[in-house]
């Protein structure tokens, strides 16, 4: 339900907790760690594309 909502890192979380307690043996809960951990990295990276950079020029201007 969490990862529905697009709380990602809670999922992440229940997923985690409910292999450990299956001993890694519940299927569907690895299943959708892999695909919580996918979607959190592919989030991060899709916003790394938008990072801004400052050029050299834009910092001196800005400090003086």
């Amino acid at each position: 339900v969490e990862a529905m909502l697009g709380d990602l890192d809670a999922a992440r979380r229940q997923f985690e907790i409910a292999l450990r307690h299956s001993r890694g043996k519940f299927e569907g809960a690895a299943h959708n760690l892999s695909l919580c951990r996918k979607m959190i990295d592919a989030s991060s990276r899709s916003l790394i594309a938008q990072l801004r950079v400052a050029s050299s020029a834009a910092v001196e201007v800005s400090q003086r």
